[in-house]
Formats: structure tokens, sequence, C-alpha cells
């Protein structure tokens, strides 16, 4: 019986299990707007690649794994269940197909030292890390990401990557940035096993800044940024005065997440920064003046970006020590 059931799904999975051979994991894979949110197979393709891809001991071991008595056929059919199944065939047969490393290796701690180029430093970068994803059964080696770094690969999304926050997304072992380089506030992470990532866009009709995170099989590199050039604080100095005005010019892309805290779905993240700045006196300005600091950025469970409030342990040769607040 069980047999005759998985020869009906596969008389119906044609319109399914499709792939286009030379669209595999093209980091520019374009989507149809009937592919299936979080899928990378897009097109028709022949029957001949379709049964190399289908393999009937992977559905049987679905079947498996399934834990009711009696296996609810209908939702094999489903929408939603068909969809997994999808993605999951597919990995595993780019995985055979590609000799993708998947062994499990002790997770390697992040090491202090920062580099001090946005490009990847290989002398900075971790020989290899692992990565292991609690919602679905899945471990990836990672080579290339550099300190500051958060991975993204496959199914598993860094937890430190939250929505509202900015960052630049860098294709992991390249040096080629998405959205052209481009520092967007991350708006939303998708379920599933490809997780779509879209970032805030032009308009609010019709958003383009969105990627999946199985699109690429090396994965990409989050760098989280508190403070970029245009951004405007107050100068408050240890008495808590209003002393000056600063404006940033240039922010070293390489800003180290410290810490996490979440209270009531309030999210506050302390971010290790480096930046040049250009302080305004009431009478006079001083131009080129690097600072480093320690950012509190801030999401508010009513709002959909953060914001950084304030940077502490500055020091400004003509003030002293001070901190940076934002205008209210």
């Amino acid at each position: 019986m069980a047999y005759l059931k998985l020869k009906e799904i596969h008389n119906s999975a044609e319109d399914v299990f499709s792939l286009s051979n030379s669209q595999l994991y093209s980091s520019n894979l374009p989507r149809s707007t009937n592919s299936t949110k979080g899928s990378p197979l897009v097109d028709e393709a022949p029957k001949s690649q379709l049964h190399k891809i289908y393999d009937w001991t992977l559905l049987l071991d679905f079947a498996k794994r399934l834990k009711e008595p009696e296996i609810n056929y209908e939702s094999w059919l489903s929408r939603g269940f068909r969809r997994r199944q999808q993605n999951q065939l597919f990995r595993e047969w780019f995985q055979k197909e590609h000799g993708v490393n998947r062994d499990v290796e002790k997770l390697t701690e992040l090491p202090e030292h920062v580099s001090s180029s946005v490009l990847p430093d290989h002398d900075n970068c971790h020989k290899s890390i692992t990565v292991k994803d609690d919602s679905i059964p899945t471990q990836y080696t990672i080579e290339g990401i550099q300190a500051h770094e958060m991975p993204v690969i496959g199914t598993y999304v860094d937890r430190r990557i939250l929505p509202g926050f900015r960052y630049l997304v860098r294709i992991n072992e390249t040096e080629q940035y998405q959205f052209d380089g481009s520092i967007l506030p991350l708006h939303s992470i998708g379920a599933g096993y490809g997780k779509r990532l879209t970032f805030c866009g032009e308009t609010l009709n019709q958003n383009f800044n969105y990627f999946y995170s199985d699109t690429h099989p090396k994965g990409f590199a989050f760098s989280i940024q508190a403070v970029v050039p245009g951004d405007k604080y107050v100068v408050v100095d240890l008495q808590n005065r209003q002393v000056a005005q600063a404006e940033i010019n240039h922010a070293d892309p390489i800003q180290t997440e410290l810490s996490t805290h979440i209270c009531q779905g309030n999210i506050d993240k302390v971010i290790q920064i480096k930046a040049t700045c250009t302080i305004k006196h009431k009478s006079c300005s001083e131009t080129g003046v690097v600072i480093t600091g320690a950012a509190l950025v801030c999401k508010k469970l009513s709002v959909t970006e953060a914001k950084t409030v304030r940077i502490e342990d500055i020091v400004v040769p003509s003030l002293g020590r001070c901190s940076f607040q934002s205008f209210m």
C-alpha cells in the first residue's frame, strides 16, 4: 500500500521536483514569480535530469521519519510539505554531486582580535568553524568567516542576526558584497529551509533587496553596522553638558558585536566601533578626529529599525573623555 501511494506521489511530482542545470546555486539566480517561496529550484527540467535527483530511497526515508502510526498521505501532497521535500532533495543531490563538506568539527570560539581591513583577511579568517541549526537537523563547516562576521549558510542563520539592525553582507570566500556594498537595515527573516532575508528597500510596493540563506553554497558573512557616514550626535562631557556636535565622516566597517540583551521585546546591542568624525564647537570645528568606543544600539518593540542611542568611552583631544548621544 505504501509503495502504491509513493508511486502516486512520483506521478504527480514532475511539476514539483524540477531543476535548471545551468542555474545551480548561481549567486544571481533568477526566481520566477510562480516559484515557491524559499526554493532555489526554478523552471522545468528534462525527465532525465529529474530522475537524476529524484531518488526512491529518499522518499522511503522520509516515510520512515514520520512518527504517526499511519502516514498522512494528504500532507505529502500539500504545498508546504512538497516545498520542504523539494529543498531537501536538492540539497542531498547537491552535496553528492559537488562534494560539499559536512564534516562535524568542534565549534571554535571567535578570537578577540579584529582585522583593520574590510576585505577578507586570510590571516584573521577562521580555518573552519562548524555551526548547527537546532530547529532543523543540519550542520555546516564554514571557512573564510572573519572574527567580527556572523555566518549564514544553507538553513542556518546566526542567532545574533536580528531584524531592525543594519548589516553589510559579504558573499563568503569572496570580496563581493550584496546590494553593491550598501549598508541596509534587515527587515525580516523568513521561515523554512531556505530562509528569505529581506532588507529595507527604496519603495514599499516593490522591494528587490532580498536573497535566500541557501542561495550561495559558501554562505554569507554578515557584519553589523552601528555607525555609518552621515550620522550626527551631540557631544556630552563627564558633567553631562552638551559641549559640541559630531558628524561621522568615515566609519570602519569592521564593527564587532560585544553583547546582546533582550527584555520584554526590546533589544539592546553593544558594538565596538572606530570612526573618523568632525567635531563642531561653537566657534570652530575639528576635522579628521579619530574615535573609538562602544556604541549602544537599541531597537524598541514598537519600531521597525534600531537606533544608535549613544557611544561611550570616547576620548577627544580637545575635550577629554566624553560620549556621543543621539539627537532626541
